[in-house]
């Protein structure tokens, strides 16, 4: 396994992720977003489905004593899965929009791109690294071959950034694996064979996505797709900052205890909230100012401090997230995402109740930078003597 393999994979990846929510937050009006919020919250719930029922369960069964299925038997279920999520995505597109194109792509795209995620899990662990690139490196690609197609065939807004989401799911599933789809009855049998794993796994992702999903859907009835996409355009300001965090996650699970509790480490990790909420917020307040013509981004500048405070909690808790996560035990790990759970459905919800669509913004700025602080002070403490 070539270091810089990994490293260069890790960081396409992470750009690959973040490209549709970057592209639509810069030329999707605000109403437009709002329906590919819906459906790309409806796509990222299905990625926690499929990970818990086989990606996650196909390593934990064979570490508990069981068998390492075969390529033919992961990825039969993997398309079997991910067909039922893309299914569900087409469902929630046809009752947002009822337009037969957006349905259409959206389900086939998310399908495509849940199958992807899937088959890099099982490259990556195969050790198969050259692939995982060729993969990460075909979802660029194919995601820009998708938008110029939607711009030749005269596309726009909500169809031209699905066109290029599924354009990217397509090439990151030919260059990653060689797809295979079987009977479906082999699904029972693997759900058997790994239903102690997939119990487990189940519990843990259901927690954790009561307040990333759960609490979004809950807001989306009562709010207009204009005001929707404005609260999901708020959250998704972090994105470069995750797109910096993420590919340290081997770095974090390799990091000594004195490294953990270093003051050059704790001060950097700080600065870097700082930094990047900073800058979040100024970047909002000048595209505003000047002004841009950046889409549903350019519609958020008013909400500026509470996004500037989101990202900086943002980074603190998915640091320290991962430092738990790597380096404690299963007690510290379930009551740090209980107080996350809790932070994240009350405060977005009761701010709406109180405030409307500022409220909810601040009450999910507020929350995230509590349980940034509880996350990092969980994973201090765990990790202190070890």
């Amino acid at each position: 396994m070539s270091r810089t393999r990994v490293v260069v994979s890790t960081g396409v990846h992470a750009v690959g992720s973040l490209l549709p929510q970057l592209v639509g937050l810069a030329t999707l009006e605000a109403a437009d977003y709002g329906h590919f919020s819906a459906l790309y919250l409806t796509y990222v719930l299905g990625i926690s489905v499929v990970f818990s029922t086989v990606c996650d369960a196909w390593i934990v069964t064979a570490r508990t004593g069981g068998q390492l299925a075969r390529w033919a038997d992961y990825g039969n279920s993997l398309a079997w899965v991910a067909l039922l999520c893309g299914a569900a995505v087409a469902v929630v597109a046809e009752l947002t929009t009822l337009d037969p194109a957006v349905t259409a792509i959206a389900g086939v795209g998310a399908a495509l791109m849940i199958y992807y995620d899937g088959g890099r899990f099982y490259q990556a662990h195969r050790d198969r690294w050259g692939r995982v690139l060729a993969g990460d490196v075909m979802v660029v690609v194919g995601f820009l071959a998708g938008w110029a197609a939607g711009y030749l065939t005269d596309q726009h807004g909500l169809v031209s950034l699905l066109l290029a989401w599924a354009g990217g799911a397509a090439g990151g599933t030919l260059g990653v694996v060689r797809p295979v789809v079987g009977h479906p009855g082999r699904v029972r049998r693997w759900m058997a064979e790994h239903q102690h794993a997939i119990k487990t796994l189940i519990a843990d992702a259901t927690m954790m996505n009561v307040g990333s999903i759960g609490t979004p859907y809950l807001l989306f009835f009562p709010m207009s797709l204009h005001q929707f996409g404005l609260y999901r355009a708020v959250s998704n300001v972090s994105a470069p900052a995750r797109l910096v965090l993420s590919p340290l996650r081997p770095v974090i699970a390799g990091m000594t205890r004195s490294r953990l509790h270093s003051v050059p480490l704790v001060g950097a990790v700080l600065g870097g909230a700082a930094f990047f909420g900073t800058a979040a917020a100024l970047a909002l307040v000048w595209i505003e100012l000047v002004p841009l013509p950046l889409g549903v981004i350019s519609e958020i500048g008013p909400y500026a401090i509470p996004a500037g405070l989101y990202v900086a909690g943002n980074v603190i808790g998915e640091f320290y997230y991962m430092v738990v996560r790597f380096h404690t035990g299963r007690a510290a790990l379930w009551s740090g995402r209980l107080v996350e759970t809790v932070l994240a459905l009350l405060g977005p919800v009761l701010g709406w109740i109180v405030g409307g669509l500022s409220g909810a913004i601040w009450g999910y700025a507020m929350a995230t930078m509590t349980f940034g602080a509880v996350w990092m002070w969980i994973g201090l403490h765990g990790t202190r003597g070890r």
